[in-house]
């Protein structure tokens, strides 16, 4: 939604066939994450998911940069992360570098032999199926492979990059934060960012964008929500997420 015209009027036609003429509110995913990590305050969005978008709010004005898909961008995402472990893995796979510890991961993740795993990805060019590979990557990141970890260093230099560049807009320090499932890679990848944007800097996780679209309804309906409720809707998520976890594993 809001990426292009065509888009934004494909994607409310489909949402229209579902819910019909019943009042509602369709906007990108990426404003919902805004909201839950800062809420109405003037700050700046890095929102890492499957892809990557930056939103900031000025007074009373939302502006917008990256979310530029994966082919031409999508930097410091999922997969982009994954895209890029898949670049340093064919030059383990011809040589160029002595490990051979992301080659094993693809040939696991994709459940072929190298060769065979490269040509189906090239074939299929499934970004969810690829993004799904990042995790992977952060596992040999957290083991402390260098080449793992320099991937990870690329990524938190470009959310620095792009947090630096609209800064300069603002007259005081404004509420920064960094959402998204990439922020699951673990602290290691967290304390990069810390290092390099700002230490007050807020990490929020994928599923917790979910209470953007709470905060947003309630808004709409005139219901004023602050800080305090905020973190109980955010305490009320991460237990559900971690009943549903428990329950997995039972």
């Amino acid at each position: 939604m809001g990426d292009t015209k065509q888009l934004t009027q494909l994607g409310e036609s489909l949402v229209r066939e579902k819910i019909g003429t019943r009042d509602s509110v369709i906007i990108n995913d990426g404003l919902l994450s805004y909201s839950a990590a800062n809420m109405d305050r003037d700050g700046i969005v890095f929102d890492g998911g499957t892809g990557s978008i930056v939103f900031y709010k000025m007074g009373d004005t939302y502006y917008r940069r990256a979310g530029w898909d994966w082919f031409s961008g999508d930097n410091a995402s999922a997969a982009w992360i994954a895209r890029k472990a898949l670049n340093v893995a064919t030059m383990e796979y011809d040589g160029i570098l002595k490990e051979k510890l992301l080659v094993r991961e693809v040939e696991n993740y994709f459940g072929n032999d190298f060769p065979d795993a490269i040509a189906g990805i090239e074939q299929t060019r499934n970004k969810r199926h690829v993004s799904g590979f990042a995790p992977s990557v952060s596992k040999l990141a957290r083991a402390g492979y260098e080449e793992a970890i320099n991937i990870f260093e690329e990524s938190s230099d470009y959310i620095a990059a792009m947090v630096k560049s609209i800064l300069p807009q603002y007259k005081t320090t404004p509420e920064i934060s960094v959402i998204g499932g990439t922020m699951m890679a673990g602290e290691f990848y967290t304390d990069m960012i810390r290092r390099k944007v700002s230490p007050d800097v807020n990490i929020f996780f994928s599923y917790q964008a979910a209470i953007g679209g709470i905060l947003t309804l309630m808004k709409d309906m005139g219901i004023h929500a602050g800080i305090n409720e905020k973190q109980d809707l955010i305490q009320q998520i991460n237990e559900m997420v971690y009943l549903r976890d428990i329950m997995t594993l039972k």
